[in-house]
């Protein structure tokens, strides 16, 4: 099943902790009102955003049949890409080992 997924950074959200970490809200929209993994999440931004990157240009090189892993800091939520065919992914959007089978 098709479905709409975008990803939304509040820019406005954006903060640079002590430690020199930017912060703010980002989080993933599933077909328009289901959010992961959750409205208004928090996160550290450029770290999880430089994770992801990898794991995007990863699954673009791989072949069909491979999985990689978006991870975010806090929390225990992941999203695992699998590459289905050279321009199609599946997404499994998931709190540790709970697969949440409605946003498959």
């Amino acid at each position: 099943m098709v479905q709409h997924i975008s990803l939304k950074v509040d820019l406005v959200s954006l903060e640079i902790n002590r430690s020199k970490n930017i912060t703010g809200t980002i989080y993933f929209i599933i077909d328009y009102h289901r959010y992961f993994p959750d409205g208004g999440w928090d996160d550290f931004l450029v770290i999880i955003l430089s994770w992801w990157i990898k794991s995007i240009r990863g699954v673009e090189l791989s072949r069909i049949g491979s999985t990689y892993k978006l991870d975010f800091m806090d929390g225990t939520s992941e999203v695992l890409v699998k590459k289905i065919s050279e321009n199609k992914v599946e997404m499994n959007f998931r709190f540790e080992d709970d697969v949440d089978e409605s946003l498959k």
